[in-house]
């Protein structure tokens, strides 16, 4: 894929985001909660820090155009990451209803660093 390709495809997808909170000065940059648990903050660094590092650019606490946040959007795929301590999958289900079809959303468990597909 070129880099323009490249270009193209992370704006697409920044797009689905509400434009204040996908402004290019917030991708790459982690964003924090005082509402999450420390466990689940710190993977929430270690997968940005992971994909950052394989050449990814991302937006952390990504709120939708058509509602919702999500914890970490990954431009280049698509992949929305939601890291989970202590919600079941069926709270993570519905969370996700709000997305915009076609992301794919990714359970990350915050203990373990263990993922799963939850829709695709």
């Amino acid at each position: 894929m070129s880099q323009l390709d490249v270009m193209r495809t992370r704006n697409n997808h920044a797009r689905l985001v509400r434009h204040p909170n996908a402004c290019g000065s917030h991708r790459n940059c982690v964003r924090i909660s005082a509402a999450n648990s420390l466990t689940h903050e710190t993977a929430k660094l270690a997968l940005v820090h992971m994909l950052i590092k394989d050449g990814h650019e991302v937006l952390t606490e990504a709120i939708f155009c058509t509602g919702g946040r999500a914890d970490v959007l990954d431009l280049d795929t698509g992949d929305v990451y939601e890291i989970v301590a202590s919600e079941t999958e069926e709270q993570l289900v519905r969370k996700c209803a709000s997305y915009p079809h076609g992301l794919r959303v990714i359970m990350v468990k915050a203990e373990t660093g263990e993922s799963r597909m939850v829709r695709g």
